[in-house]
């Protein structure tokens, strides 16, 4: 039955006069802390709005040197069927004892239901002691391919028979070096640094993918890394790269430089990557061969070592040489404040500099690797570590095989030769990489009316081939999608720090490098004194003219 006019008439009038009154009473700062409070909340989310595309890890990083193989997920099962498709000769490897069996079963679950469910890759498991009936009976029921159990030789696991080793090690502890008191830790960066890739059950492997006891994976990884690696030509693939702690490494660099004089050594571009040059200011354009001129440059060499002097320097040899040209007339100021700083001062002390070279002290978190078996076995890198274990540095210091690994290969590499697997959601120990979903231009655009899309990045849908990896639905919930994404079905921890969007200066050479036309050539000077002196000199000329 229809409610009569008139009373839905009071029914209005009523609420309006009971809405004046409460206006009436209502303290007139509420309104305003409101307005405020809703201003407030505006200018953030615009702020989060202007600034989250402005993180590393929302950027798109791919580059003609380097770029995903492939963004998001694909068809694994098309992929496979692909004629095109071969399987690589390759196995992951990893160093466990049986004590970790637990932390070895999480690590396989994760990588199984994340990639090799549907790969088959094998394993290759190392041990300094036989392996149990039951660690070895637990693997095989949990994984989908062949596995191989394997000792190390008495060689292999050794440090030295010094009677100084505990010494040493207990010295690394009392100097609160990480893990530099225990001798499994000194035997383990040894044994990576230098012999993993000779064991008779690794050797047969052209490829590797190296694994550790308790990591996560975060996302899936739906096509061939090894395959897509040597269709593209890389030989080393990294996802993590961070610097090393310098109290573990003090002479490592040095012992590398001596190495290369020693072999006279040309270093491949990815040399570049770990090292700084202070060689700034080409000082050979030129010479003239006067005894002056020569000083000059010496200065040049030793006073320049970063980007950021090479004005200075050069404006303050420019004042000088004026104020020595012209002692008979006009003194400038300047240059004689200039002449009295400079033999008053001293020579700048560069830390760790050999050469006009420094160690940046960056390297690729070597517990994470997929590369080809042979860029370690061969004659070359070989003999670097041969020189290495005959300095000691593996337990009088506690090298480890990150830095050894990353020194050793930018021996021979180029940056062309490396691929950054961003695509890898990762966690080991403290330290992870989760990239952000990708999600197509057109999905994005279906994202803004479907709060469906918004909680997945990837397509296709993720199919099962056993039911251990089926997933609840609550696991089937994935991170948003992003156009600069590179993710497939990434879940990343809520309370996790992106290591892309943290101040890792690392990361950041990393990429400047793959931006260059060429990364692979040779590293110069950043200017020529010749040229960089004629034109301060110019500028100083005018100034003083104008004065």
């Amino acid at each position: 039955m229809k409610q009569p006019r008139t009373r839905r008439l009071i029914d209005i009038r009523t609420i309006l006069e009971n809405v004046s009154f409460f206006l009436e009473d209502l303290n007139p700062i509420y309104p305003i802390v409101i307005i405020t409070l809703i201003v407030t909340v505006c200018f953030l989310l615009n702020s989060i709005a202007t600034e989250l595309p402005k993180l590393n890890s929302r950027k798109d990083w791919n580059t003609k040197t380097d770029s995903t193989f492939h963004n998001g997920c694909i068809d694994t099962q098309q992929y496979l069927l692909d004629p095109e498709y071969i399987k690589q000769n390759a196995t992951f490897v990893m160093l466990a004892r049986n004590k970790e069996l637990q932390d070895v079963i999480s690590t396989l679950e994760s990588i199984e239901s994340h990639f090799n469910q549907w790969f088959h890759y094998p394993y290759t498991f190392l041990n300094d002691e036989p392996f149990t009936e039951e660690f070895m009976n637990e693997i095989r029921n949990l994984v989908s391919s062949n596995v191989s159990f394997g000792q190390l030789s008495p060689e292999a696991w050794h440090l030295t028979d010094s009677y100084s080793l505990k010494q040493n090690l207990d010295l690394q502890g009392d100097r609160d070096i990480l893990y530099g008191d225990i001798p499994s830790y000194h035997k383990m960066c040894r044994f990576y640094s230098g012999f993993f890739f000779r064991h008779e059950l690794v050797s047969q492997y052209e490829w590797y993918w190296r694994i550790e006891p308790e990591v996560e994976f975060h996302c899936d990884l739906t096509y061939d890394p090894f395959l897509e690696m040597n269709r593209s030509g890389k030989k080393y693939g990294f996802t993590v790269i961070i610097p090393e702690l310098p109290n573990t490494i003090p002479t490592l660099f040095r012992k590398t430089l001596s190495f290369i004089k020693q072999n006279n050594i040309t270093v491949g571009s990815l040399w570049k990557l770990f090292t700084m040059d202070h060689y700034l200011v080409d000082t050979t354009t030129g010479v003239g061969g006067g005894r002056e001129q020569n000083n000059t440059f010496e200065i040049i060499d030793k006073w320049i070592n970063y980007p950021g002097e090479i004005t200075e320097v050069i404006q303050r040899e420019v004042e000088i040489e004026h104020l020595m040209s012209n002692l008979g007339s006009s003194i400038s100021k300047s240059g004689l404040k200039n002449l009295i700083d400079r033999a008053k001062g001293q020579i700048p002390l560069v830390t760790n500099q050999y050469d006009q070279l420094e160690y940046n002290l960056c390297h690729f978190w070597s517990n994470f690797e997929i590369a080809r078996v042979d860029i370690f076995n061969n004659d070359l890198y070989l003999k670097y570590f041969e020189y290495l274990d005959q300095q000691n540095g593996f337990w009088e210091e506690r090298w480890g095989d990150a830095p050894v690994h990353s020194l050793g290969l930018s021996l021979a590499l180029n940056v062309s030769d490396i691929h950054y697997f961003r695509d890898i959601g990762y966690r080991h120990s403290s330290l992870q990489h989760c990239p952000k979903n990708y999600i197509s231009e057109k999905s994005s655009i279906f994202n803004l009316f479907s709060l469906a899309a918004m909680t997945s990045g990837s397509e296709p849908q993720y199919i099962a081939t056993d039911e251990r990896w089926q997933r609840s639905r609550k696991q089937k919930k994935y991170d948003k999608g992003y156009i600069t994404g590179t993710g497939c079905r990434c879940r990343c921890p809520n309370d996790y720090r992106e290591l892309e969007d943290s101040p890792a200066y690392c990361q950041n050479m990393w990429l400047d490098l793959t931006k260059e036309e060429n990364p692979d050539k040779p590293r110069e000077p950043l200017v020529a004194y010749t040229v960089a002196k004629s034109i301060i000199k110019e500028n100083f000329i005018r100034t003083m003219s104008n004065n």
